[in-house]
């Protein structure tokens, strides 16, 4: 499905957000050529059960394409991604001044809720043992907690158009989309296949499949969801580690998110080691969502750098 031209018109009209100026951009990219294409993959559904996952975090028994049948409950109750959905598409109760204060005590109270830790499992498997042999087996950086997103019919568009790069994230990094509902059209993310191609299009997936695209400087964005379907998806971001640069200093301080994995066991990145290594081993028995040391190559890593760009192509 195709952008109507007086849509985009707008959406280009739009007034930008604080954005990094594109001389700021983290770069060059050295990913490999064929990674930088947009991508529908496959992955089996039993197996990495996001939906039944989901499922349980709604607590909604019907389809979560049909999310937006349930009963509203209140605000505090209910969880961030849906109540930002129901906030966008003006469904329930005003927000109100409680609930502003006690928002980020209901998101921390929900990020150690059962269902949360149970599907962040799924996650880190997920990971682990499908995205990073996709890349090459490598020891991958992802986003530690990944963006569960509802959006619900009559909702106004959530994201703007821009790319990653704005955001000062790494040239190397690559963006999963991960539709936990059947979407296409406006209830589904719009992006250009190529960096600067213009060809907005939307993603057409479903659940097991991830749509990998190269976000960082492929402009996308969201449209009004005049649809009857409900969205429900998950999205991050990985970087091949060896690619990884910290960002400079000032860089650092303007980013709302600790893009550096050695400034902080709860910055953005956490690390994902090939399956069946030492270090995934130590991760998994940790219990611990992978807390990072610094990534500055050390002898291992500088193997693992030597041995990818040179052999396998990824300079």
């Amino acid at each position: 499905m195709r952008l109507p031209t007086t849509l985009l018109g707008r959406l280009r009209a739009a007034p930008p957000r604080l954005l990094a100026p594109s001389h700021e951009w983290q770069g060059p990219c050295r990913l490999q050529e064929k990674l930088l294409r947009q991508a529908v993959l496959s992955y089996d559904p039993a197996e990495y059960d996001f939906v039944g996952a989901a499922h349980e975090i709604f607590g909604h028994e019907h389809p979560l394409g049909s999310l937006h049948r349930a009963p509203v409950e209140p605000w505090d109750a209910t969880p961030p991604a849906l109540r930002r959905g129901q906030i966008q598409a003006r469904v329930g109760a005003a927000v109100s001044k409680q609930e502003r204060k006690g928002a980020r005590r209901r998101a921390w109270d929900f990020e150690r809720s059962e269902s949360w830790k149970r599907f962040l499992e799924v996650y880190r498997r997920f990971v682990v043992h499908w995205v990073a042999p996709t890349l090459g087996g490598v020891p991958l950086l992802y986003q530690r907690k990944p963006i569960l997103r509802v959006v619900l019919p009559g909702s106004v568009a959530p994201t703007q158009m821009h790319c990653d790069a704005d955001c000062y994230h790494d040239s190397n990094e690559l963006n999963l989309w991960v539709p936990l509902s059947d979407v296409a059209g406006a209830s589904s993310l719009w992006s250009e296949s190529a960096p600067g191609r213009g060809d907005y299009a939307a993603f057409e997936a479903g659940p097991g499949q991830a749509v990998r695209f190269y976000g960082n400087r492929c402009r996308h964005f969201t449209t009004p969801n005049d649809t009857e379907r409900t969205r429900v998806s998950f999205d991050f971001r990985v970087i091949p580690q060896h690619l990884f640069v910290p960002p400079p200093e000032h860089i650092a301080r303007v980013s709302k998110h600790s893009l550096n994995p050695g400034d902080s066991k709860r910055g953005y990145y956490a690390v994902a080691y090939p399956p069946g290594s030492a270090e995934e081993a130590v991760v998994a028995a940790s219990g611990e969502w992978a807390p990072q040391r610094s990534v500055t190559l050390g002898a291992q890593r500088r193997a693992w750098r030597e041995g990818i760009v040179t052999e396998k192509g990824q300079g």
